[in-house]
């Protein structure tokens, strides 16, 4: 392949594909309605052990809403996205690819920084989505295997100043809060955002 690859073939393209299963789901009614009440909250997490079903409720839902629902973007997370431009690269490219137009600058400089200033970037973000009128949301699956403190902090900062029109679900592994890095629990009090636990 000649020439430098773009920044969508540096990203993993099944990790924004929503999963779906062939398998015969067990419907949960109570948590499917709590997650339809959680959009009227910036922020929700779905919080349970491994193997209880948080990616499959997640996708069931989402097959669930109404054609009027927001605009969807997913990002499977794995131990490979531990580094800040990459996670965010990601990120942006997945709402980009809802909303054409709306990140692609921005991950171009990403891309093309040496040391970029993550807080310039999602300021441009959060300013970007508060000019528009779309609804938009963000699920980060797995969000539990990201453990570099630079993606916690920059991500909290996001969560902090959250326009309406963008709401973020993470899915974690662990519903225990010592399993919440202390500055992630702050931003979540102060967002009273919803707990949905499907081992519950």
């Amino acid at each position: 392949m000649e020439g430098s690859p773009s920044f969508h073939d540096q990203l993993l393209a099944t990790k924004f594909f929503i999963p779906s299963s062939s398998h015969t789901l067990i419907l949960r009614p109570r948590l499917i309605e709590l997650l339809n009440m959680s959009l009227e909250c910036p922020l929700t997490l779905v919080s349970a052990p491994a193997g209880f079903g948080k990616t499959t409720l997640l996708s069931t839902w989402i097959q669930s809403l109404p054609p009027e629902r927001p605009r969807i973007a997913w990002v499977s997370l794995d131990e490979g996205d531990n580094e800040s431009v990459l996670f965010w690269m990601y990120v942006l490219t997945a709402l980009d690819s809802e909303l054409p137009g709306l990140c692609t600058e921005l991950v171009t400089y990403l891309q093309t920084q040496q040391a970029p200033p993550l807080r310039s970037v999602l300021q441009t973000l959060i300013n970007r989505l508060a000019e528009g009128s779309e609804q938009l949301l963000l699920i980060l699956d797995d969000y539990h295997l990201v453990a570099e403190q630079a993606i916690h902090t920059s991500l909290t900062y996001l969560v902090e100043h959250l326009p309406p029109q963008l709401h973020l679900i993470l899915a974690n592994c662990s519903c225990d809060e010592r399993g919440i890095a202390p500055g992630r629990r702050e931003a979540y009090t102060r967002c009273k955002c919803p707990l949905v636990a499907p081992g519950s």
